[in-house]
């Protein structure tokens, strides 16, 4: 169990990110990649700000994989892939983006509350993009 956890934690997620930057090249669709990379990039902001011990550094153990003992929340890896998934709608890599997630609590790295928290930073990202799609769209040319 722990070495398909640690598949999981630590390479799975990079397949998500070649597997959508093969979608985003295929589609031309700028969402593909642009969701997943914004929630990358505002998750690890919060996390330094944060203060959020990891488990492993709060129960003084060993995590399954090596880890720098920074802020846990929100989770990197879970911001990135469930960018990917929210971006791509596939079941397939939605099951794969929960089984990451998962896989970064089993190791230690992260705790649930962390998973949720990315959750719903990329729901609140995916909402403010579908905002301004339709605000743009919908604003007749010409007029501000």
């Amino acid at each position: 169990m722990e070495a398909v956890a640690l598949f999981f934690t630590d390479y799975l997620a990079y397949l998500l990110v070649i597997y959508a930057f093969y979608k985003f090249v295929k589609t031309g669709n700028t969402k593909m990649m642009a969701l997943p990379l914004l929630a990358l990039l505002i998750s690890s902001l919060i996390s330094n700000f944060s203060g959020v011990p990891r488990p492993f550094v709060l129960y003084n153990t060993t995590p399954l994989t090596p880890h720098i003992a920074d802020g846990s929340f929100p989770s990197d890896h879970a911001s990135l892939v469930f960018g990917i998934a929210l971006s791509q709608g596939s079941l397939i890599i939605w099951l794969a983006a929960l089984m990451v997630a998962f896989a970064r609590v089993y190791t230690q790295l992260h705790w649930p509350f962390d998973i949720v928290g990315s959750f719903a930073l990329v729901l609140l990202l995916n909402y403010g993009w579908m905002y301004y799609e339709t605000r743009d769209k919908s604003s007749p040319k010409g007029k501000n």
